[in-house]
Order: C-alpha cells, then structure tokens, then sequence
C-alpha cells in the first residue's frame, strides 16, 4: 500500500470527514480512561481468581464499537501507516490462523485485533486532534488513575502490611485495576511519568514520578523499579533538561554509586524494603519469579523447533510447551516479547516486529529523544524483554498517535513532525 503523503497538506488529512472533533476527543478520552480500567467488565469488575468464561471488557466493547469509525476512514490509514506495519498485522492474522489449524485456537488473536483497532484509531486521533490537547487529555487522565490507586492501596492497606510482614507472598494482593495482578498494574503505572515531561514544569515531572516509582516499590515490582529508572534516564539525556542539570546528575549519581558500593549493607536494607529485596534476589533460588521464568526458558526451544518458519499462533506458545512437555506452566507466556513472537509467528513474524521495533528506536535515537509518545513505545520496548505476551492495546494505541501527529494539526511546535517511520 502506498505511503505517498505529498497529496495531503499538515492538518489536511481526511479523516473523520463531517465527524464533530469534540466526539472525536471524547471518544479518546473515554477509550483511554477505561484502557486504564482494564479488569472492568460490561458486568462489573472481573479479578483474575473470578473470571471464567467470555468476558468482555468496557474498553473492548469501545473498540469494537469504533469499527465503523475505522472502516469509514480506512483509505486514509492506508496512506499513513507504513507497510512494513501492515505487513506485521496481516502476518500475525494469517499465521495464527495457520497455526490454530494445527495447534487450536488461543483467544489471544481477538485481543491483537483489539489492538490493531486502537492504533487505527490513534493515527485517526493523531491526524485529526491538536496535538497538545492529545497530551493533555493524556496527562490528566493518567492523574486520576493514579489518586484513584493510592486511594485503593489506602482502602487495601491492610493487605499491604500483611505483604510487608510476609515477603515471601513477592507481591501484596488485593483488587487491581490492570489486568495481571500487582506486577504488571505497578508496570503499567511506570509508564505514566514519561508523558509529564516538559521544559517549564519539571516539578510535575518529579512528583508524578516520585508516585509511581513508589507504587512499584509497595507492590515490589522489579520490572515496574527499573523502567522507573530508565525514564530518569531518558529524561535528563533529553532537551527537556539543561546542560548543566546533566552534569550534575552524571557526578552525583557516580558518587551515589560509589558510596552504596562502599558503604551500604544491601541485605540489610533489603530486609527492609521488599522491593529492593527482590532486587538483590534476581537469579538465587530464593527468587521463585526468575525461577519461574528459567523453567519457561529452558523449555521453550520445544516451541520454536514446532514453530519457527510460520509459528504456533498468537498466544500458543506455553500451551505447545505444556503438550510437548507434558507439565503445566502457571504462565500463559515467556515473558520476552521478543522470543514469544518468534514462535507465535514463525521468524517472518520475529523478523517484523524487530523492524517496527528498529524504526522506533531509530526515530528516538536520531529524530527526536523529545518525543512523549516515542519516549513510551521506548519504555515498552525494553520492558518487553521480561514482561507482556504481545497484543498490549496501549502499545499499538500508542504507536498509532505516534505515527498521526507526524501529519496530523502542526499547531504545536514543541513536538517534533519528523521522522523514519513514514
């Protein structure tokens, strides 16, 4: 499909046509909203001890809702997304069809489609809406869900203390609003600091981000901990930081190194704080996390031997590994995106992915390190190597948003409109 954009002027695009964009807006607002609320069902809120059956989300009626939104709008998509993307998509649908005829169906596939529906969707919003209103919608429903889960930790906090009294429970649970459990509601909350960055508001930045890093560290999220400090990192070697606030935190951040490495009793301290306990735990036996992920690991090249030109299908990977290895997994995925889609989809399907993952990583790198919305597909992406199955709507919301700004109203100069992935 053509990606020829000279017909088209910034801001010009056709999309939504005679569609009010104040609808347009609500519709993303509502959609990223229930995104977030991701354990409520169109019959209440389902738990993962609970659910049984077909359930169906709010955001996923919203999705499926949006089709005609996408269909009616479906020329211009073709002009905007690359193909190397359309290539990923029409992969992953033709060969989980492939390997459901072979290794029976995962549900798994409804929620790519989900997904590939939120980023139509995005490029739609993008194309269409002001950009900083795209961001401040953004930022301020991720403040709601954030005053509403310190607010339920309040609620739950005995469970919390019971955690802190029992570490070997590796995380306090209780109800959560993302699907996953506590570790991936803690990562999923990481990401939320990244798009609060900015030149003239750097307290907000450090506030947002002082909650979350403390949400990861109450539910000992290690995954949640590290993406915490990557965005630091991704913050201060970005324009949003000035030259001398850099220096600064590359000297005391040596000389903090130095003095823990000398100083500090890191078992002590961990006893203490659970988070960093599981920290220093990472790889000895007392880690069942990483333990469990060594036994998915070590039985996975079953999967890859069955799958590795077309693949297993979405989702099938675990469940070739139980068949073959006759032993249940308490997973459902390898926890590395990256190997997951290698025997889901067959190394034309790994191969795919690793493109659209090389053109985000080479946007940021060399285009724009200011960008929120790359800043976030980055923080995805090196999450992806311990954490997710594949078919995130958030990812491909994200990515989509990405891809419409490029060419959507360029009423914002402080966002770059240039990039690779075009």
């Amino acid at each position: 499909m053509s990606n020829d954009l000279s017909i088209y002027s910034p801001g010009e695009a056709p999309v939504y046509g005679r569609l009010n964009k104040q609808a347009a807006m609500w519709l993303f607002v509502c959609l990223l909203i229930f995104m977030n609320l991701q354990t409520l069902s169109i019959t209440g809120w389902v738990f993962e001890q609970e659910e049984s059956g077909v359930v169906v989300k709010v955001y996923q009626l919203i999705l499926l809702l949006s089709v005609p939104v996408v269909i009616y709008s479906f020329r211009a998509l073709t002009k905007y997304i690359p193909n190397y993307i359309w290539h990923w998509v029409v992969w992953v649908v033709f060969s989980s069809i492939v390997g459901y005829w072979i290794h029976g169906f995962n549900k798994l596939l409804i929620n790519y489609l989900l997904s590939f529906i939120a980023m139509f969707l995005g490029v739609l919003w993008g194309l269409s809406l002001p950009k900083e209103a795209i961001i401040k919608a953004i930022r301020y429903t991720l403040l709601v869900m954030l005053a509403a889960v310190y607010v339920k930790m309040v609620v739950f906090f005995d469970a919390i203390l019971l955690f802190f009294n029992e570490p070997w429970r590796e995380h306090p649970y209780f109800p959560m609003f993302y699907g996953g459990g506590p570790n991936l509601e803690a990562t999923w909350i990481a990401f939320f600091s990244v798009f609060f960055m900015s030149k003239n508001k750097k307290w907000l930045f450090y506030l947002v981000w002082g909650a979350c890093i403390s949400v990861a560290f109450i539910y000992a999220s290690r995954v949640a901990i590290v993406l915490n400090v990557v965005t630091v990192f991704l913050f201060y070697f970005s324009s949003y930081v000035r030259r001398w606030e850099r220096q600064l935190l590359i000297v005391l951040g040596a000389v903090g190194v130095m003095y823990a490495a000398a100083s500090v009793d890191w078992e002590a301290v961990g006893e203490k704080f659970v988070g960093l306990q599981r920290l220093l735990y990472i790889g000895k036996t007392e880690d069942k996390g990483m333990q469990g992920r060594f036994e998915l690991w070590e039985a996975y090249p079953e999967a890859l031997r069955l799958g590795w030109w077309s693949g297993v299908g979405a989702g099938n990977t675990v469940p070739v590994m139980e068949k073959m290895k006759e032993k249940a997994f308490p997973e459902d995925n390898v926890h590395n995106i990256y190997i997951q889609f290698l025997s889901d989809f067959g190394v034309i399907g790994g191969m795919l992915f690793l493109i659209l993952a090389a053109n985000v990583v080479k946007d940021y790198l060399f285009k724009d390190r200011n960008n929120l919305f790359l800043l976030s597909l980055i923080l995805y992406l090196v999450a992806g190597f311990v954490q997710f199955r594949g078919g995130e709507p958030y990812f491909y919301l994200v990515l989509g948003l990405y891809i419409g700004t490029k060419y959507g109203q360029s009423n914002n100069q402080n966002y770059s409109t240039h990039s690779t992935l075009q």
